[in-house]
């Protein structure tokens, strides 16, 4: 404010109201009221300046020479720090997610979160006279900012329905790739962890039927998208076939939970020169062959994906037998717990 460039031994200093060049001086006036509290401080009066410190306005000054560079040092120093602040608190994980939902009564069909493709998805997938509700018996946990868009973790538990779940479908709102997994629990219980591929923010729904009843759950994510149509990271290594198809598995008998894991790049075909190529099925069975529960998989599922089931106390002190496809015609297959 005291000089057009500083310390450059050039002319530029405030004599009498004007530049010593002849050029015009026009005062620096807020136009949003008083700085926040959070720059005020030693920049003010008291430090011999004439910064938010000293009130918020910046009255006329008197004419002095040139050498307030350090002034406006602690100036610049104050607005970073207000700008930090405030992008901190919009950046995914900080307060609040960047795209809140919209919820209302005037929301689409029923749709807490207002979307333009659940009426689509909801005729596709369910049918178009399909009876259905939003319950919230069939809890979806996610986190509300994804950290890595290819990687956008889930949790899936109608255990609170009343009645034989049939299968479990899961649909993503704003994704190229819409259906992301459909789970037959059989005599599991109706209970999935897994993670999925994120396009652009928006909404996870798992619908539950129960004989021709839809019990739909959601949770929205916000998230900065491009999981969909980024090569894997496999193929960054030149050894990444050496693993594939590479099974780990635990099972907790107290819990009955089983924890599954299967290394597979998981392509969706959207990335430039790599082929779709990914899961397509998974069945559990017990000792006998008999089935105990079926997922039907899809292009949105993550890379090396990581799958969590719950099983009765009966099935999980017992031998679990694992059968995975691919749509290249790959089969995988594994086994866990039991006598060993």
């Amino acid at each position: 404010r005291q000089c057009r460039v500083q310390h450059l031994g050039r002319p530029g200093c405030r004599r009498g109201g004007a530049w010593a060049d002849g050029a015009q001086l026009h005062p620096l006036r807020p136009t949003h009221g008083p700085v926040p509290a959070l720059a005020r401080g030693p920049v003010g009066r008291a430090a011999g300046g004439d910064g938010p410190g000293s009130g918020g306005a910046y009255p006329a000054r008197r004419s002095r020479p040139c050498g307030g560079g350090g002034r406006a040092d602690r100036r610049l120093a104050a607005g970073l720090t207000i700008m930090d602040s405030l992008l901190t608190r919009l950046l995914p994980g900080g307060d609040r997610p960047l795209i809140l939902p919209v919820t209302g009564p005037a929301a689409v069909g029923g749709d807490a979160f207002d979307s333009g493709m659940w009426p689509l998805h909801r005729e596709a997938y369910l049918g178009e006279t399909a009876s259905w509700s939003n319950d919230p018996a069939v809890a979806v946990l996610a986190p509300k900012a994804a950290e890595d868009s290819a990687h956008v973790p889930f949790l899936i538990d109608a255990t609170a329905l009343q009645g034989q779940v049939d299968e479990i479908l899961v649909t993503i709102d704003y994704s190229p790739f819409a259906h992301g997994l459909t789970f037959r629990p059989g005599r599991a219980l109706p209970f999935l962890g897994f993670a999925v591929k994120y396009e652009i923010a928006g909404a996870l729904r798992a619908s539950a039927r129960i004989g021709e009843t839809w019990h739909v759950g959601a949770a929205w994510v916000s998230a900065l998208g491009g999981g969909c149509s980024a090569p894997s990271v496999a193929h960054a290594r030149p050894d990444w076939q050496q693993g594939f198809g590479e099974m780990r598995a635990r099972i907790w008998p107290q819990s009955g939970r089983l924890r599954l894991n299967i290394r597979h790049p998981q392509d969706t075909g959207l990335a430039n020169g790599i082929p779709a190529h990914f899961l397509t099925e998974l069945r559990l069975s017990d000792a006998t062959g008999a089935e105990i529960a079926a997922l039907d998989l899809f292009e949105p599922l993550e890379e090396n994906p990581s799958l969590t089931f719950l099983l009765p106390p009966d099935l999980a002190a017992g031998e679990v037998q694992i059968r995975a496809r691919d749509n290249l015609g790959n089969k995988f297959t594994g086994s866990v717990g039991g006598q060993r």
